[in-house]
């Protein structure tokens, strides 16, 4: 997570470095006991944005559905962290099979690009697709074709209101075939969405698309 952040504070402008991220005080602490983030920040793309890695520690905590986006929202309020925060992601996304055989298989959550700017998406987008998606998700994003998901439901919330569903861009109807999903509204760069992380994870941790 400190790899992610610092990275992102390298490439925005103007350049935040770790001292005016973290304080003087937090940086002589985090120099002892982490400085691989510190050496390696400014040569070395990060796999994961910052809010990736929060939302996977509340969804270890957490079992209930509810209490995940709960935990997650209080997290981000009792923190200082809402509103227009430059890391913190707009969307989060559940995904599981929709068949009954397969429902023991669990849900899957991933968030959106918490970053700001064209440049730092499309890097991150490739280090993801490079290094993190599973190879359908991945193949999809840089050839722009659907991977096939029929027996699939990726549902989708914004972080500011995490109990409402909100639909799909128009580029995540076309890219993951989601045919359960309400009418796409906006459209987003492929690979920006929740809903991409969220089916990754799911094929990471079952088996491929049933369709393919």
């Amino acid at each position: 997570m400190l790899h992610s952040i610092f990275f992102l504070g390298n490439i925005h402008v103007p350049t935040c470095p770790p001292e005016i991220i973290l304080g003087e005080n937090v940086l002589k602490i985090v120099k002892t006991k982490f400085p691989k983030p510190l050496e390696s920040y400014s040569t070395e793309l990060p796999r994961r944005t910052p809010f990736s890695c929060l939302l996977d520690m509340v969804v270890t905590l957490n079992e209930d559905e509810g209490d995940i986006k709960d935990h997650l929202s209080n997290l981000i309020t009792e923190l200082g962290l809402d509103g227009d925060y430059k890391l913190i992601a707009s969307t989060i996304c559940v995904s599981n099979y929709i068949e009954d055989q397969d429902r023991e298989r669990g849900y899957y959550y991933g968030a959106s690009l918490s970053s700001t700017g064209l440049v730092a998406r499309k890097l991150l987008i490739a280090s993801s697709c490079l290094h993190t998606w599973h190879p359908y998700v991945s193949l999809a994003v840089m050839k722009r074709e659907p991977v096939k998901c029929e027996t699939v439901r990726c549902r989708a919330f914004s972080v500011d209101s995490i109990h409402t569903e909100k639909p799909p861009c128009k580029a995540c109807c076309k890219l993951l075939n989601l045919k359960h999903a309400g009418p796409p509204t906006g459209n987003n760069i492929y690979g920006n969405c929740a809903e991409v992380e969220s089916l990754s994870k799911l094929l990471w941790n079952t088996e491929s698309p049933r369709n393919e």
